[in-house]
């Protein structure tokens, strides 16, 4: 069977996988073991199987996403590094054996994969293709009670920024101009990354990173005044949407989240942001600035107000850009043939030239 080919994204808050046509998401939420792990998920309906994804790698079981929050505890995915612990791993292939399950893929389901990564992580290129490498194999583990084997045939790995640019030009928001500068700002959950873009050459030396300028920073604010007005077992979920909706629901209850809560945290935010990204591009001409992330979208109208953004644009899918982008990435990026070693740096160290439905480009971190 030929591999199939994926975009993913193991964001911090959501992990996210794309094949063209169907986005698949759910919670990057780690939960113990129960004891009853087996009853009957095996045979849950697709519409339902998403409650209740459990994972067993090794000796160690997992329960993921939406599933994880009926646990005693959770562990922290709260690492930069995607390769630092196992949890990424589960939420990876308890991801593509949601998606094996969803489209009834028999036998050893083989898939070709693009990676969105952190600017701060892709510029360790030794590392990420050690790990990588690690990656790219046969993996046989237990998937909601049953066994399952995927073969991950090849793994390639783009700047999350980067595969925004690409969403962006794809879906039309961008016009592919090889003379203008393009840059992107992705505040996430635990780190703000920027960068510069201009195909087909990026500039990687105008790139930058902010673990300061976090977006757990409002959802720790939101969890304090939730606490506060008595609320015990916190859905983090909930609190992720109680930022856009302004009221945090669970179990039928709605509890107001006044814009007060957070309204200092996002202008101080929006000002590091501003302040550290013009000073880093203090010396170029950007032609045109665009800015992804469900923080993103918080903060867009505070960025505005500076003049140096007055012309910032807002993704127009500013959750799942960098997920589509990973995606284009992975359909242009030729296949290793069998015999030979996957090599990830060519989308990082080495220049790949990319022709297919993106623009030709060469990715240097």
């Amino acid at each position: 069977m030929d591999p199939i080919t994926l975009g993913l994204d193991l964001g911090r808050s959501e992990t996210r996988l794309y094949d063209g046509e169907h986005l698949t998401v759910f919670p990057s939420l780690v939960g113990g073991p129960v004891a009853t792990v087996r009853r009957g998920n095996a045979r849950l309906v697709d519409e339902v199987l998403d409650q209740h994804l459990s994972i067993k790698l090794d000796r160690h079981t997992y329960t993921i996403g939406r599933h994880a929050l009926e646990q005693p505890f959770l562990f922290p995915v709260n690492d930069l590094d995607l390769f630092a612990e196992d949890l990424n791993l589960a939420l990876l292939l308890s991801m593509l054996g949601l998606y094996a399950r969803r489209h009834g893929l028999g036998g050893i389901p083989r898939f070709k994969l693009c990676l969105g990564l952190p600017v701060a992580l892709a510029k360790r290129v030794a590392y990420v293709e050690q790990q990588v490498r690690a990656w790219t194999r046969l993996h046989t583990f237990e998937f909601c009670g049953e066994p399952m084997s995927l073969d991950l045939v090849q793994i390639d790995v783009i700047p999350q920024p980067v595969g925004a640019v690409y969403a962006a030009i794809l879906g039309g928001q961008l016009e592919y101009s090889p003379t203008e500068i393009i840059g992107v700002i992705d505040p996430g959950h635990l780190s703000t990354d920027w960068v510069v873009v201009r195909l087909p050459n990026e500039l990687a030396a105008y790139s930058g990173q902010t673990t300061a300028a976090a977006g757990f920073r409002l959802t720790e604010a939101v969890t304090d005044h939730l606490a506060a007005e008595g609320v015990s077992r916190i859905n983090p979920i909930g609190v992720m949407e109680a930022l856009s909706s302004g009221e945090y629901r669970d179990n039928g209850a709605a509890i107001p989240v006044p814009s007060e809560i957070t309204a200092e945290l996002v202008e101080l935010m929006a000002q590091q942001i501003a302040l550290t990204v013009r000073q880093s591009w203090r010396d170029l001409s950007i032609d045109r600035m665009l800015l992804v992330g469900g923080f993103g979208r918080i903060l867009y109208p505070h960025l505005t107000q500076y003049p140096y953004f007055r012309d910032l644009q807002l993704a127009s899918d500013f959750r799942y850009y960098n997920v589509r982008g990973a995606y284009e990435y992975a359909v242009a990026t030729p296949q290793c043939d069998q015999d030979e070693t996957p090599t990830p740096a060519r989308s990082r160290g080495a220049k790949v030239k990319v022709e297919a439905s993106v623009p030709p480009v060469e990715v240097e971190v």
